[in-house]
């Protein structure tokens, strides 16, 4: 897996991307129509992990796998199942 570069990526999504919450509701808007009968499915670069609790909370099986082993952490401290490695 690939790491170690320093760059602060937890606080790049935070800047760019916003707060975790309203992510969480725009995916859960753009993706559970998509995905609700399709089966598990695995989100390779899942980031912070915000479209597999939405689609656990709605009872999809769901995993997620990232390269950036301090995604992979702050997803796991919220009971996210993902794993660190690059998806290969």
């Amino acid at each position: 897996p690939a790491g170690g570069s320093g760059f602060d990526y937890i606080g790049f999504e935070q800047r760019f991307r916003g707060d975790p919450a309203a992510a969480s509701r725009m995916l859960a808007d753009r993706y559970l129509p998509l995905l609700r009968d399709r089966g598990s499915v695995l989100d390779i670069g899942c980031g912070r992990g915000e479209l597999i609790e939405q689609l656990v909370a709605s009872g999809i099986d769901a995993s997620g796998v990232d390269t950036d082993a301090d995604m992979v952490e702050d997803a796991r401290r919220r009971n996210v199942t993902t794993h660190h490695n690059d998806g290969a």
